[in-house]
């Protein structure tokens, strides 16, 4: 059976809204670093960290959209995502690069490496983090580019099933059989990628989802809220989930499989006509990788604050919030897009192809899974 499904390309902006919503969970969970709120514990509970995990799920959702659009070409595929994550990352990467030299820091071999090359190649016994610590999860994203774009290939339409059959196999060998320090293997056969191969697996069945599938995600989401708030209040609620394979199966029984059902109901909610989402929660969907890297400057604002005056802890967590939501759009509609059309544009002016030079660019689409949507990953908390 073809990976292609019998429906025409359809707008799933519900994608979008949970985009918006995993970025707030993050925003959310990220509070606790700009103001002493040691006494409330909402604030001081990782379960927004779930947020990463649903934007996993995207992300196997929007591979799989993206290598579809792009006519399953392994070469074009992956230098697409590769266009549409890194030049942004970079970007925001350099100016705390700079700051740590300027202070007389040397960033480890690791955190060098997990920064712009993104693979923990050289890492040994847990993952570096990187310069811009909210890139973390990019390590992730790249990687899974790179298989699926090996998959593509080996298989062509058919990626989905060779990713599958690799990820299972590796999970059991490295989950059963691996005890080195080198964290790569762990890293490559880590539960977490099945959030990507979750998410890859809605795209491929995405026509379906039935009312009856819908309800079992609702209770789903119900009973799994419950469970990923109180495994939240723990300060570690699941350990190093990349070098402890239990650990990171938890992680992805929880929240991950939060975020399938969250993915597979506004999937179905998609395929209904007349259905329409708030255009808030799309434009915030929009700008949502934008506003998950520049968090590290809205918390650098929010940790001056409160270093050197007396402001209580709720001015200078607004203080965080607030400025990210301002950066953040900033950055989108004035960066994000030019960043990825201008090194498009290079990378076919360097193979000798003719392309027209970007002038002014659109904002980054917003309400379509597409060949450029792109992915928005906060950070490790």
């Amino acid at each position: 059976m073809p990976f292609a499904t019998t429906s025409p390309p359809r707008r799933y902006e519900g994608v979008q809204v949970l985009r918006a919503l995993a970025v707030a969970l993050v925003v959310l969970t990220h509070l606790k670093y700009a103001g002493d709120f040691s006494g409330v514990s909402w604030i001081q509970s990782h379960a927004g960290s779930a947020g990463v995990d649903i934007f996993f799920v995207i992300s196997g959702f929007v591979i799989c959209a993206s290598a579809e659009s792009l006519g399953f070409s392994p070469s074009r595929f992956f230098e697409n995502r590769l266009t549409r994550i890194a030049p942004l990352y970079w970007l925001t990467t350099l100016p705390l690069l700079l700051s740590l030299v300027k202070n007389g820091k040397t960033p480890a071999l690791g955190s060098f490496v997990n920064s712009f090359l993104f693979l923990p190649l050289v890492d040994v016994g847990g993952l570096s983090a990187p310069i811009n610590p909210m890139g973390w999860s990019l390590s992730f994203e790249f990687w899974f580019y790179t298989l699926f774009a090996i998959a593509l290939l080996a298989a062509g339409r058919h990626a989905w099933r060779w990713v599958l059959g690799t990820l299972l196999a590796a999970s059991l060998l490295v989950g059963l059989f691996y005890h080195g320090d080198w964290i790569f293997p762990r890293f490559a056969a880590s539960p977490l990628t099945w959030e990507f191969a979750a998410g890859m697996l809605i795209y491929r069945f995405r026509d379906r989802t039935s009312p009856t599938l819908a309800g079992v995600a609702v209770v789903g989401v119900v009973v799994l809220s419950v469970l990923g708030w109180i495994a939240g209040q723990d300060h570690d609620p699941f350990g190093d989930f990349v070098a402890d394979y239990l650990a990171g199966a938890r992680r992805a029984a929880t929240w991950g499989l939060l975020g399938v059902c969250l993915v597979i109901l506004v999937v179905h909610r998609d395929r209904r006509a007349g259905v329409a989402w708030p255009k808030f929660l799309l434009r915030m969907g929009d700008y949502s990788y934008s506003l998950y890297l520049i968090q590290p400057y809205g918390l650098w604002i929010a940790v001056k604050l409160m270093t050197r005056t007396s402001l209580p802890a709720w001015a200078t967590g607004l203080a965080f919030v607030v400025s990210t939501l301002v950066l953040g759009p900033l950055m989108s509609i004035a960066l994000e897009g030019r960043l990825t059309a201008w090194t498009r544009w290079a990378l076919k002016r360097g193979r000798g192809e003719r392309s027209p030079r970007p002038a002014s660019l659109p904002e980054p689409p917003a309400t379509r899974v597409a060949a450029d949507a792109a992915p928005a990953h906060p950070d490790r908390t």
